[in-house]
């Protein structure tokens, strides 16, 4: 017990200086916050797995409904040129202002999406990502007409273009 209780003291004060040395970071305003400087990579890395594992976390029960309906493609498109265009790109034209001051950058959704994304896309435009300039869409589109996008932009992924 004797050589315990300096070992633990030890970690105690290194967790505690760390923390202290973390806050001390963080209210010296060093951190860079700036939108037109690039993330370090050990910083875009951290935020890429981060969301990447929670999305995929998200999405592990989402059924994925049919999204060959014809019917769900016109809706898809004009909510797509509507609210996602402007951030996301649309096939052939140049990235708006915005989508190039957006840090991180916006995925070019211009030429659609592979069908195998087509949850973590809808789990997404539902719910957001923070941090990222991507709201959430869930108060304003019901999940079918989130699905609707999805099958637009699945079948433009698949080459079936409109």
């Amino acid at each position: 017990m004797h050589k315990f209780l300096p070992g633990l003291a030890v970690a105690v004060a290194t967790v505690l200086l760390s923390i202290a040395g973390a806050v001390l970071v963080v209210v010296s305003g060093r951190i860079e916050v700036a939108a037109s400087t690039r993330h370090s990579a050990l910083t875009e890395w951290f935020f890429d797995t981060v969301r990447r594992k929670a999305v995929e976390r998200q999405t592990a029960s989402v059924a994925v409904p049919d999204l060959t309906d014809p019917l769900r493609l016109p809706r898809g498109e004009r909510f797509y040129r509507e609210q996602c265009a402007l951030c996301h790109g649309l096939s052939g034209e140049k990235r708006s202002a915005v989508a190039e001051g957006l840090n991180p950058p916006p995925p070019d959704l211009s030429e659609g999406i592979p069908a195998r994304d087509a949850a973590k896309v809808w789990w997404i435009t539902r719910h957001g990502i923070r941090m990222t300039g991507m709201p959430a869409f869930g108060e304003r589109l019901s999940e079918e007409e989130a699905w609707d996008l999805v099958a637009w932009l699945a079948a433009r992924g698949s080459g079936q273009r409109r």
